[in-house]
């Protein structure tokens, strides 16, 4: 069961378990014990891998049938809005995340990484995105590196209150360098800020990496 169950998050173009948990909308360690074989996953759960991944329930399960859907003209799929972006504003952080609602969206696989959506709360943003709008992303591992000029949702933490504050900003790198700066030029100016810990007890990673903009009707 396990080893379906990886076999299928790989061929469904995810690179991690974690990756899955953020497109799942599950806490990482849920999803990994049941990739890594520490818990079994019953039908309800069987289900919703399945659906995600493009395989049936049934094989996951027993490995007695097909594995794969027959395949047709791509349809849109749910993609979990897993948080929202507020420049200033700190929130708790859920151990587990869960989506607040999900965006039917088509996955073209151009790019690795599961897709996720984050809404946007403010005008930070500027002429790029309205108050409200939705950025959908791909989830970044730790170990995958963001190019120059990409706009990233970024994370703040203060872990020793359990707290996290969400932004979209610009990567920048200049002679080895790399900055988070204001995605929009013209917004009111952010200072640049930079990954890793930092002395003031702030943990700074990017999360995402935004591929589009869906602008609420």
């Amino acid at each position: 069961m396990a080893e379906r169950l990886r076999a299928a998050r790989a061929e469904a173009g995810l690179r991690s378990a974690r990756a899955a948990a953020l497109k799942l909308g599950l806490s990482p360690s849920t999803y990994a014990a049941h990739e890594n074989g520490q818990n079994a996953f019953g039908p309800e759960v069987a289900r919703r891998y399945a659906k995600a991944f493009g395989v049936t329930a049934a094989w996951l399960l027993t490995g007695e049938t097909e594995p794969l859907e027959k395949k047709g003209t791509a349809a849109p799929s749910p993609t979990s809005v897993v948080g929202e972006i507020a420049r200033g504003v700190w929130i708790e952080e859920a151990a587990e995340h869960r989506p607040s609602a999900f965006l039917p969206v088509i996955d073209d696989g151009a790019e690795p990484g599961a897709l996720v959506a984050y809404r946007l709360r403010d005008g930070s943003l500027g002429h790029l995105s309205p108050e409200g709008a939705f950025l959908v992303c791909r989830a970044l591992d730790p170990d995958t590196s963001a190019k120059d000029g990409d706009l990233v949702v970024v994370e703040r933490l203060r872990k020793a209150q359990g707290i996290v504050e969400r932004t979209a900003r610009r990567v920048r790198r200049t002679g080895g360098r790399t900055e988070l700066v204001d995605a929009d030029p013209a917004a009111d100016a952010a200072e640049p800020i930079r990954t890793g810990h930092g002395k003031d007890g702030i943990d700074t990673r990017i999360a995402a990496k935004v591929v589009w903009i869906l602008r609420a009707p």
